[in-house]
């Protein structure tokens, strides 16, 4: 994750946490069969999941174990000041939460459920109803799957959030809006995202697009306006992520027969364009080192939130409104290689942290620090690792002299990176 500006506490953590993974360990792949319906009045996805559950313990198991990661947000954080904490939302404090209707086997049997907290490893608060522990009929032995129904509920947050939120109506939620499948680590306080089968349906109302990181995606709507659309990898992923808005634009590109498609606001599809015309020249460097990303289809989304950031998960990289607003600000073009920058560090998880998954509870360096270097490499590579090089546009003219005598000997590496 690339930050230059912070948001809310309570989703500064959630973010930090689920930069790049979630979960709480699993070895072999599961699969996932996802149908779910946006509410955009009460911000909510509802809907079900088939889940080919996979016992990979090495062990005899009676019970399925799952993860609730909207319910870390059902309370405010209570070690900050109500003042900081309100300012990350749009009209105060509002929850996160995912709420189970039923669970039940393949044969339509309704199974019995509870919920447990989590462990105090990644936060102290809003731990309850975190995992979701299902009686499964008989023991699954090593290696044997079964098939599990799981009706949920998930709430978006009305937050000035990047994730995880409604915000400007545009739906974003990363990792674990559904209920994730896991199974009880012998070290309690790893954290670390399964990589599972997914196969995704998100049914909208009429005016609003879906925007998923999937290899494939198709969408179809009914006389009455619904939009079907269907989002899946013929490979295990980490997540499915979802924007869900109005009013996107999308400008295609593509990058060795993988499709790039960058969406924005209206407004802004000169930003789209410059992040459609960068991705390809950083995916050719990197897939010259370090082989090609698994992904076959990338979205670049503008989140609606303002700051300077990025954000990426499995085919989908955001970036935060400032880097597309300010762009021209005060000179043209000022700030396309800080959009550059940031677009590289989002793209080399491709590789660390989603590519190669981490305990991200003890491990994110490991993620972060190698995004870092392959984006600082890229970088330097390009313009120079010892000379000015972090702002481009600094050409001759009154505001761009000025500007030039202010920040111009800026460095990437020593005044963003290594000063702070």
């Amino acid at each position: 994750m690339f930050t230059q500006r912070g948001v809310a506490a309570l989703c500064v953590l959630i973010l930090l946490v689920l930069g790049s993974a979630v979960g709480l360990g699993r070895g072999e792949a599961s699969s996932y069969n996802i149908a779910v319906t946006l509410n955009p009045q009460d911000h909510t996805l509802t809907g079900a999941e088939w889940v080919d559950y996979v016992n990979d313990t090495g062990e005899p198991i009676g019970e399925a174990v799952f993860l609730l990661v909207g319910n870390w947000g059902r309370e405010p954080n209570p070690y900050v000041d109500p003042a900081l904490l309100d300012e990350g939302y749009v009209a105060g404090f509002d929850p996160t939460w995912t709420a189970i209707d039923d669970v039940s086997d393949d044969t339509k049997a309704a199974l019995p459920y509870r919920f447990e907290p989590a462990p105090a490893s990644l936060q102290t608060y809003s731990l309850d109803d975190v995992v979701l522990v299902v009686d499964l009929p008989r023991p699954l032995l090593p290696g044997e799957h079964v098939m599990l129904h799981v009706g949920f509920r998930t709430k978006f947050a009305s937050a000035i959030a990047a994730d995880m939120c409604i915000y400007r109506d545009v739906h974003i939620w990363r990792f674990g809006w559904n209920p994730i499948a896991v199974t009880r680590p012998e070290d309690k306080e790893a954290f670390a995202l399964p990589a599972a089968l997914y196969r995704v349906e998100v049914s909208t109302p009429v005016g609003y697009q879906t925007f998923g990181g999937a290899d494939q995606q198709t969408s179809s709507t009914t006389a009455a306006g619904w939009t079907t659309t269907t989002l899946s990898s013929d490979r295990p992923v980490r997540s499915v992520p979802l924007v869900i808005g109005r009013e996107l634009s999308v400008i295609h590109g593509a990058w060795n027969g993988v499709p790039i498609e960058a969406v924005c606001r209206r407004d802004s599809e000169g930003f789209a364009r410059i992040v459609a015309s960068l991705a390809p020249e950083i995916l050719s460097a990197y897939g010259e080192r370090y082989g090609p990303p698994a992904a076959r289809r990338l979205v670049l989304i503008e989140d609606p939130t303002p700051g300077f950031y990025g954000l990426a998960a499995d085919g989908m990289v955001l970036l935060g409104s400032y880097l597309s607003r300010m762009k021209d600000m005060p000179a043209v073009g000022m700030y396309e290689r800080l959009i550059e920058y940031a677009l590289a560090h989002e793209l080399a998880h491709l590789w660390w942290g989603i590519g190669v998954g981490a305990d991200f509870n003890a491990e994110n360096w490991i993620s972060e620090g190698f995004s870092e270097y392959l984006a600082v490499r890229y970088f330097e590579d390009r313009y120079g690792a010892f000379e000015p090089n972090l702002f481009a546009g600094l050409g001759e003219g009154l505001v761009e002299d000025a500007i030039s005598d202010v920040v111009g000997y800026y460095n990437l590496s020593q005044h963003l990176l290594e000063t702070p």
